[in-house]
């Protein structure tokens, strides 16, 4: 993953806040000269500051499927946060160029088949998954269990699906939200995005807005590093 030493996220903390905010992800699948990738919500799972590792089904006509059982399957999960299109009328100053803020973190690891006994509590997770990112319910409406599933549908679905596991082996991010911008720019961004009342707008605005430097040639990230102004080239 390319990522400027001013935009690498590096705690583990803000690395899997990510993964649980935005779980629906990209997944690169690899085995020698093959590759494969496909699109699906993972669920994390695993202790803090403990082995982690990611929960994910498809469907077994997914070319996915043929390469799992193979040795030495190697796999990345990209997790892709809020971003944004800043226009240079988004600065408080002249003479800058447009660039696009954004959040991503890459997850990789081995992967390997579920064992069978385990189907329905991967199941279970990735629907309490789904309902936690479902919004507001009905009042008095509990969120959807797989307790509630009808038999017969589950029976019909278990054999066209297959269930895996990522063993994670490393997370790394890259948060590109204007660090090292001057107060001013930074603000100006922020007012920018807010303006434009879209929730993922809204949600990069607090990311940038926490960015603020605390002088005017460096600011702080959430890994705590910093840096000077980063130009639209560095993406």
């Amino acid at each position: 993953m390319y990522a400027p030493d001013r935009f690498r996220c590096t705690r583990e903390a803000d690395l899997w806040s990510v993964v649980t905010e935005y779980p629906f992800a990209t997944l690169c699948v690899t085995a020698g000269p093959d590759l494969e990738i496909a699109h699906l919500p993972l669920a994390p799972d695993g202790p803090p500051g403990g082995p982690r590792r990611l929960l994910g089904h498809l469907a077994r006509r997914n070319p996915v499927h043929r390469l799992v059982d193979r040795p030495g399957v190697r796999a990345v999960a990209v997790f892709t946060g809020p971003h944004g299109y800043l226009s240079p009328t988004d600065y408080a100053t002249d003479d800058n160029l447009p660039t696009w803020n954004y959040v991503a973190v890459h997850v990789s690891g081995e992967l390997r088949l579920l064992p069978d006994e385990q189907r329905h509590d991967q199941l279970a997770r990735v629907a309490a998954l789904g309902e936690r990112h479902r919004g507001r319910a009905e009042p008095g409406s509990p969120p959807w269990g797989l307790a509630r599933a009808p038999a017969r549908l589950m029976a019909d679905l278990l054999p066209h699906i297959f269930f895996f596991i990522l063993d994670v082996e490393r997370t790394e991010g890259v948060f590109k939200l204007s660090q090292g911008r001057a107060t001013a720019d930074l603000d100006a961004q922020v007012s920018a995005l807010r303006a434009r009342g879209v929730p993922s707008a809204a949600r990069l605005a607090d990311l940038m807005a926490a960015q603020r430097p605390t002088g005017p040639d460096h600011a702080g990230r959430p890994d705590g590093a910093t840096g000077p102004a980063a130009t639209g080239s560095e993406r």
